[in-house]
This record gives structure tokens, sequence and C-alpha cells, in this order.
């Protein structure tokens, strides 16, 4: 993998709106709530990630109820509850009437005090049935808050545009595409191997797409070792630090895939780092798709997302 320096961190700063700009760090979400129910919660959202230190999806600030008018603006609002707290009620008036006959709510409300916000209420009728209530939805809350997490992400990896004759480049020789960053660099040396990739730098980050002409049986381990095979000739070197990698069945492009994140390192340089990779069939061809990264000293998750998000515009045509 061609490596370089790091980028700055991570801040939002939208302008250019008739909503005041979200503030905060990504993956920052501040919870509100007069309830004992971190240790249930902290359960739900640190989900880890090794990069390969311990990251976890979401950075959780608590506060109290009474704190939210002074932190309204913030892009990532977490309110947890029962129906007569104050703001609660305020902020979802009539659906209230669904929390009496369900016992439970998750309610999102999008771009209400700053744009591109999103806040995120959790109501129970009774207080002592909340612990219980954030079980049931656990996976609603987590891929509620990472899609919000993800949104921005976004509009942040394509703030300085897109390169759409690259796009239309990949398009037209290879019948594939992905929505490509400026900034982003192709090289082509190995293409006759069925093999591509892109790169950028501040923080070094690559993207490869491999491909083959037949269907492959999505074995997680032999998708592994496929990307070492690959890796190991085409990035210098590089290899999957196993003890660090979870594989997980996904969907992509409609079909069944196998999504692997973990750590790769390199025994000649004596670095290592991050990625994401998606293994599918499509249309009788096999493609592995691949993000990786190299920020040393850095946290790197977020940049990690960044890659997740541009792996998942890859069409093919």
């Amino acid at each position: 993998m061609l490596r370089f320096f790091k980028l700055l961190p991570f801040f939002f700063f939208l302008l250019c709106s008739p909503l005041p700009p979200t503030l905060g760090e990504f993956r920052e979400v501040i919870v509100f709530t007069d309830y004992p129910i971190e240790e249930v919660l902290e359960k739900i959202l640190e989900k880890k990630v090794y990069t390969p230190q311990e990251e976890f999806y979401f950075k959780i600030k608590y506060k109290n109820l009474a704190a939210f008018p002074s932190l309204k603006n913030f892009s990532t609002l977490f309110l947890i509850g029962v129906l007569n707290d104050e703001f609660i009620s305020d902020l979802l008036g009539d659906k209230i009437e669904m929390v009496k006959r369900d016992t439970f709510g998750l309610f999102r409300l999008k771009d209400l005090y700053s744009k591109n916000q999103t806040i995120l209420i959790f109501v129970s009728s009774d207080k002592n049935l909340l612990p219980a209530g954030l079980k049931r939805y656990e996976k609603r809350i987590f891929n509620s808050l990472l899609e919000h997490i993800e949104n921005l992400l976004t509009i942040y990896t394509y703030s300085q545009g897109i390169d759409e004759k690259k796009m239309e480049y990949l398009k037209k020789n290879y019948g594939f595409t992905f929505k490509i960053p400026k900034r982003y660099y192709l090289k082509e040396e190995y293409k006759k191997s069925n093999f591509i990739y892109l790169f950028t730098h501040y923080p070094d980050r690559s993207i490869f797409i491999y491909w083959e002409k037949n269907n492959r049986k999505l074995i997680p381990k032999e998708i592994a070792d496929l990307r070492d095979s690959l890796t190991i000739m085409f990035y210098n070197g590089d290899y999957i630090l196993r003890e660090y990698t979870f594989a997980e069945s996904t969907n992509f492009l409609g079909k069944s895939a196998i999504k692997i994140t973990g750590v790769w390192q390199n025994d000649k340089e004596i670095i290592g780092g991050p990625f994401i990779s998606y293994a599918f069939n499509y249309q009788d061809k096999f493609f592995l798709i691949d993000g990786t990264l190299f920020n040393p000293g850095e946290k790197k998750l977020s940049n990690l997302l960044q890659l997740d998000v541009i792996l998942k515009t890859f069409l093919i045509y």
C-alpha cells in the first residue's frame, strides 16, 4: 500500500443553510437522560473495531435532560426517558399516544435545530421498563445512529467534489465504478491480473477492486486467504492479522456477501492498520473490493468508515 501522512481531526461544520450548522465531532453521541441506563446503553452502543487499537463506533457523552436546550444544535442527540419528561413530551407531541398504547417508542427527528442533525428519542411508559425496552430496540438504535454517522461522513467525504472523469473511465473500461472523491489517483499496472486500485494521502488510503470471471464460494477463511495472496503480491507484502479480524454475512448490490473488517500488517516495513472488504458474486462474476488505511499514531475509525462509505457506492454495469 502507498503511504504518506495524516488528516486533520474530523470536525463537522456545514454552512450555506437556513438552519445553523451542526456542532460536534464525528461519531459523538450526546445522550440526555435522568435515569441509570448507562450500563445497558453501553452494551448496545459500544461495538468495537480493532484498528489495531480498540475503537468504538460512538463516542458517548451523558447529560441530564435539563442540559438539552444548551446543546440542541449538536449533530447527534439521543434522548431517553418517559412520557411526561420535559422536552421529550414537547418534541413528540401527539406521538406520545403511540407510547401509551405500545409501552415503548423509538422516534427520529431530522434537521430540527441544525442542518444534518438527527435527534433520536426512546420513550417508555414506565421508567422501570427502560432497560428492557432499550434491549428490545438495540438493533434499531445502533443502526439508526450508525446511519446518521455515515451520512455525516458521506457529506464530508465528497465535500471537495466528485471525480466524474475517473468514474466514467472505470465504467467505460471495466464495467464498474465508484462515486470517487476528488484527489484519488488510479493505478492500473496490475490490470492484466484483474486488480486495480485507487489511492490518496493525508492519511494514506487505498481502495482495490479484484474480479474473476466465475462465481466463487463465499467462505470467510477462503476470502481472507485470497485477500492475503493479492496484497502480498500487489501491496508489497501486506497480510491479515486474523486474531483482530471479523467476518460477517451481509448484502451487497442485493446479493449475498461477506464483509471482513480487521487489521493488516506488513513485516517488511513494520507497519499496519485497519481494512474493510466486501466479497460477492454478481452476474456470474466474483468481486472483492477493499479499503485500506495507514495513519500511524492517530485514531482511525472515522477514516475507515469513510472508506466504507465509498465502497458502498460501487456499481456494476
